[in-house]
């Protein structure tokens, strides 16, 4: 999603977030948990944002496969 000037707040919110979230994901090698925690989150706060509109860079495993 490329967000101009004139795209609308919550579209560039959810933008943000889903950048932002990746980047400490990568920081924390992909850690769900460790980048909720990082963030000040629920870990599953960070899959709902995810799950909104594009797939993620890392593959977020359910809860039975870790």
């Amino acid at each position: 999603m490329s967000c101009r000037p004139s795209c609308k707040l919550a579209d560039a919110k959810e933008k943000f977030q889903r950048e932002y979230i990746n980047q400490i994901l990568e920081l924390n090698n992909g850690n769900r948990t460790k980048t909720a925690r990082d963030l000040g989150v629920d870990p599953r706060t960070i899959f709902a944002i995810w799950k909104k509109k594009t797939a993620p860079r890392w593959s977020i495993p359910s809860f039975g496969e870790v």
